[in-house]
């Protein structure tokens, strides 16, 4: 597919940046400039070979990173395999596999779930447990819990979002 003159400059870059022959160390160093949803909307202008050996360059975390931008998945799904799709679904957010795996054919999900590991197969059983317009289906597992007792350690993370995330103090619930 041709890049149409109304692309996003940000996708043709990286688009460029992945067809120029760079060995994987420097393509991968250059990649990690972008944020992964700018790198999902490039999927689209590869062509399968591209995306096939861009997948393996990146590995089965960052792919499922990107995957998660991804609006309608199903080509990319289709392209990947049975067990590649196992590995980089192990890797993503449990409300992002869940959110993938609703696009994915029942005869692929029968498969899939010979691969998938257990505590991924867990989570996503949980948050499929509830019905979308129940606030349940909006779950994740992903937080940290911090005892109270824990007060320099507690401290250290405040400072380390405000910094970092320019989030303050009483912005968190305990």
């Amino acid at each position: 597919m041709e890049l149409d003159l109304k692309a996003n400059k940000l996708i043709e870059e990286i688009v460029a940046v992945i067809r120029s022959n760079l060995d994987k160390e420097k393509l991968v160093e250059k990649l990690d400039d972008y944020h992964a949803n700018d790198i999902a909307q490039s999927l689209e202008y590869l062509t399968k070979d591209e995306r096939l050996s861009l997948y393996e360059i990146l590995g089965d975390e960052w792919v499922s990173e990107i995957l998660s931008y991804v609006e309608e998945p199903e080509q990319y799904i289709n392209e990947l395999g049975v067990e590649k799709l196992a590995d980089i679904i192990n890797e993503m957010d449990s409300d992002d596999a869940a959110d993938l795996l609703e696009k994915v054919d029942e005869s692929v999900k029968e498969k899939l779930r010979l691969s998938l590991d257990d505590d991924v197969k867990a989570d996503i059983q949980l948050i499929n447990s509830y019905d979308e317009d129940e606030v349940g289906s909006l779950i994740t597992n992903n937080y940290i819990c911090i005892s109270k007792t824990l007060d320099i350690l507690i401290d250290s993370v405040y400072k380390f979002f405000a910094f970092r995330y320019n989030v303050f103090k009483d912005t968190f619930i305990l």
